[in-house]
């Protein structure tokens, strides 16, 4: 099966169509410092030009707090600085009132690119939103980490797209490691460490990885001591599949395999009511952000196939999209830390300078359709 990808047709009030977006945040009560970044970066002009978009408009007071906490966006390395807005600016445009968001979650990719050096999947960095409304219509925004805000302002109209305000910045999402080091997950990465698979899965792109649970380690505990470091190697090759970020909307209702990087293969579906499975098995949480792809938490270590006659290319099932050479996976993230966001600045410049002229040989990524949510055909 393939992607495909659908917009929805977006009809901007005429006074704010004849406004920019600049015109826009400028005039607005509460976006004066996000407009002066976004000048002083370069990006007005792109983020202004850019037909069918979304900006997640970081109010001042957001802008304020995290210069508190160490994440000063006018006197950080600008490019990296870039790279967060970017995160914020999204294809395609997303009203509060879209049906589909109501629906489901839907996954919305952002503007921030492997070249950043911010996220290693080659498509773009995504968010997930979700509408609400209760009275007013309302915007629910899931970043790296986790990170849930809501919108403070909605479908705030300028000539190219559509602005919803938050109060919040969001959250870059992280590396494996960094991720698994979060709630009950810490005990599959001490396996991949054990088994001295770390510098590999940290190098991976454009990867889906299904990620067991502290429970899923401790119902195998027994069997986990009993391997040798090769064994362990080929168990944890068996819960990654590379080459593919397969999202939520990627699991067809008719199983299918796809190949882990063992070279295995596991069986993948979903179903009418939106769960998805891995072997039969239903997947716990689905979509968690990571910056080489998507994770999913499932309760069970996996048991791959090993018959070589199953059709085993996730091509059919996923958008292929293509690996590019291996950046950020030291980089930066967004930390949460009781509310308190702290970036690894030093590291990140350091990185910066080392890697900067491997950013030459990239290529631009073909221009992309507006994407308002993506289903399985």
């Amino acid at each position: 099966m393939h992607l495909r990808t659908y917009t929805t047709s977006v009809i901007l009030v005429a006074s704010a169509a004849a406004q920019s977006l600049g015109d826009v945040l400028s005039k607005h009560g509460s976006t004066s410092m996000l407009h002066g970044l976004l000048v002083d970066l370069k990006l007005m002009e792109t983020f202004e030009t850019t037909k069918n978009s979304t900006l997640l408009a970081m109010t001042d007071d957001a802008i304020i707090y995290l210069a508190k906490w160490g994440l000063n966006l006018t006197s950080m390395d600008p490019d990296i600085a870039r790279g967060i807005l970017k995160y914020h600016f999204l294809e395609g445009a997303y009203l509060s009132s879209a049906p589909a968001l109501h629906v489901e979650t839907q996954l919305a990719r952002s503007s921030l690119k492997p070249s950043s050096g911010l996220t290693n999947i080659s498509q773009g960095a995504v968010v997930k939103l979700t509408a609400s409304y209760d009275g007013s219509y309302s915007l629910r925004v899931e970043s790296g980490d986790q990170k849930i805000i809501h919108t403070v302002d909605t479908d705030i109209h300028h000539a190219n797209g559509v602005i919803h305000t938050i109060d919040q910045g969001l959250v870059l999402p992280r590396s494996l490691s960094e991720t698994s080091s979060l709630g009950e997950l810490d005990g599959f990465w001490n396996t991949v460490t054990k088994s001295r698979m770390g510098g590999v899965l940290e190098k991976l792109r454009d990867v889906t990885v299904f990620l067991p649970s502290n429970k899923a380690v401790w119902k195998g505990h027994s069997m986990l001591e009993s391997l040798n470091i090769e064994a362990l190697e080929t168990l944890i090759k068996d819960h990654v599949v590379p080459n593919h970020v397969l999202f939520h909307t990627c699991f067809p209702q008719k199983p299918r395999m796809v190949t882990t990087l063992s070279g295995k293969k596991i069986s993948i579906s979903g179903d009418s009511k939106g769960r998805i499975f891995v072997n039969g098995k239903m997947v716990m949480m689905q979509n968690v952000l990571i910056s080489g792809g998507v994770a999913h938490i499932v309760d069970e270590l996996l048991s791959p196939e090993t018959d070589p006659g199953h059709d085993s290319s996730p091509g059919a099932i996923g958008a292929p999209w293509g690996l590019r050479e291996d950046i950020a996976r030291a980089v930066v993230g967004l930390t949460v830390i009781s509310g308190v966001f702290i970036i690894g600045v030093i590291k990140a410049v350091r990185w910066r300078a080392a890697k900067r002229k491997a950013f030459l040989h990239y290529e631009p990524l073909p221009t992309t359709p507006s994407v308002v949510w993506v289903v399985p055909k």
